[in-house]
């Protein structure tokens, strides 16, 4: 069974305002004279256009993951891809950005370079990495769940936070990013799988609905 910690009410998000038909903003994003962006993503040697496109990949992830939970008839919300102008940006962003809202809370979205099934109990690998040490404390809300999205065939598997407990620590080297990091690392029986966040999410709307009811 899919259980999830409860952290605060639900979040109820009013679309922002963007500025093109898209919805992404079409802010500029400070860069030296070589075009590499100063200060939004610490990857050496990456340009404006290397980090939108990571950005970007990002937040279709995010698009898709929300269209799968409205397609079963629930709420999801993904909010319109921004682009930190600064340092003060990231941090904020790092603290108080949401990828999918939904009526039972905060759903994180990973993309994955390793290959996985929508099957759970074929998961070809003993551990996953859940999320950086420092980007889970410094969240102001911690999402409800981890969503893991296969980045070659769009297949997706579930964390449940519920199973904070069972992670553990590790000292990693990140290749997209060039530099270790401490990991949140769990065993590869925590992952629960979609189906069974969508089952969650029905019970937890059904509840919702019941409590706006006049």
């Amino acid at each position: 069974m899919f259980v999830l910690v409860e952290i605060g009410n639900p979040v109820v998000c009013v679309p922002e305002e963007t500025n093109n038909e898209s919805g992404h903003s079409r802010e500029t994003i400070p860069v030296d004279s070589r075009g590499v962006n100063r200060y939004v993503f610490p990857v050496p040697g990456w340009s404006n256009a290397d980090y939108r496109k990571a950005f970007t990949e990002g937040h279709e992830r995010n698009k898709y993951v929300a269209s799968l939970i409205s397609k079963e008839g629930l709420w999801a919300y993904c909010p319109p891809l921004k682009f930190a102008k600064n340092g003060e940006e990231i941090k904020s962003f790092t603290v108080h950005e949401k990828d999918v809202l939904t009526r039972a809370g905060t759903l994180e979205i990973k993309g994955q370079g390793r290959r996985f099934t929508w099957d759970v109990n074929q998961f070809p690998h003993p551990t996953q990495i859940v999320d950086t040490v420092e980007s889970w404390e410094e969240k102001a809300i911690k999402p409800i769940a981890y969503v893991m999205v296969c980045n070659e065939n769009m297949n997706c598997v579930v964390v449940p936070c519920s199973t904070r407990g069972r992670w553990r620590v590790e000292r990693r080297y990140d290749r997209y990013k060039k530099k270790d990091f401490d990991f949140y690392v769990a065993d590869s029986g925590v992952i629960r799988p979609f189906s069974e966040l969508l089952d969650f999410l029905r019970r937890k709307e059904a509840e919702w609905k019941e409590r706006s009811k006049p």
